[in-house]
């Protein structure tokens, strides 16, 4: 086969852009301090790297999503930590009442705070957390779920409908707790009870009304050790979510991340080729190299 001039002019600026290409890469990957940038860089890293990084993203979503679960999980836990101390008032009014040795006037300042009670435990109930209401079920933009009747009683307008979040693949977790269960818990009834017995200066109806704000009171208890088992599986899950992270930020640095010393000295060696071929393609064609280079 006989070799041409052109040939051989071809060939070595060939040589030569293949080593001007290997210089350019290890200039990006000093800049970036990514080694594999594209999939013909390393089709088995860069395939790795996808992945992990398709899950790590998953997970931050996953993680974002538990800060809500969170955050409404404990607006929840304060509303029921309040209703309860309400309820432990309550049963202090209820015995000092039921002794029946005080006057009218202090009956009638107990009357306004059995009143107070009852006005503060429809706000608690109708606590929000970012503007929704935490047990309105699923009816969040209801701002007042429960309301306070002229005869005291109070109205549930809300749904018994579960708002979940997605915490990982395979779970989702509930993060409300819906208001017909407050409203179950008696914690109404029992006040409505107090106030109607105080009114009627009737002794009986107190004390029988102090018996419901107790069973009341250890519902709004059960309640809220529910809240609390799911701020357990909460800490949990975010312990494990957080680890995953950090393993796979690793994996992703094995794969991706440049050894800044080994790309210094692979660079060094890829000037130094490039430069060679330089100078053995000048001598070989004997021609100023720099008219067959555009730069």
């Amino acid at each position: 086969m006989r070799i041409t001039q052109s040939m051989m002019m071809r060939s070595s600026l060939d040589q030569i852009n293949v080593r001007r290409s290997d210089l350019y890469d290890s200039a990006t990957a000093l800049t970036t301090l990514k080694k594999v940038q594209k999939g013909s860089d390393d089709p088995m890293s860069f395939s790795r790297i996808s992945r992990f990084k398709t899950a790590f993203t998953q997970n931050e979503q996953f993680q974002k999503n538990l800060t809500d679960a969170e955050g409404w999980l404990t607006t929840t836990n304060t509303a029921l930590d309040n209703l309860h101390e309400l309820l432990v008032q309550a049963k202090e009014l209820s015995t000092k009442i039921a002794d029946g040795s005080i006057d009218d006037r202090v009956r009638t300042a107990m009357l306004d705070s059995v009143q107070g009670l009852i006005n503060e435990a429809v706000s608690q109930s109708n606590a929000r957390y970012m503007g929704k209401s935490v047990f309105a079920g699923t009816n969040t933009t209801n701002t007042s779920p429960f309301t306070l009747q002229p005869d005291n009683s109070v109205i549930y307008s809300g749904n018994a409908d579960t708002i979940q979040r997605r915490v990982s693949e395979s779970l989702s977790l509930t993060i409300n707790m819906d208001g017909q269960q407050v409203f179950d818990s008696g914690i109404f009834a029992s006040l409505d009870r107090l106030y109607d017995g105080v009114v009627a200066d009737d002794m009986v109806e107190v004390q029988a009304a102090f018996a419901d704000i107790t069973l009341a009171s250890e519902n709004v208890l059960t309640l809220s050790t529910e809240i609390g088992s799911r701020f357990t599986q909460v800490d949990l899950i975010s312990e494990r979510l957080v680890s995953s992270q950090e393993n796979l930020a690793n994996y992703i640095s094995e794969d991706e991340s440049v050894s800044l010393e080994e790309e210094l000295i692979l660079q060094e060696n890829r000037e130094v080729a490039y430069q060679a071929a330089l100078q053995a393609t000048s001598k070989i064609l004997n021609l100023n190299i720099l008219d067959y280079i555009t730069i």
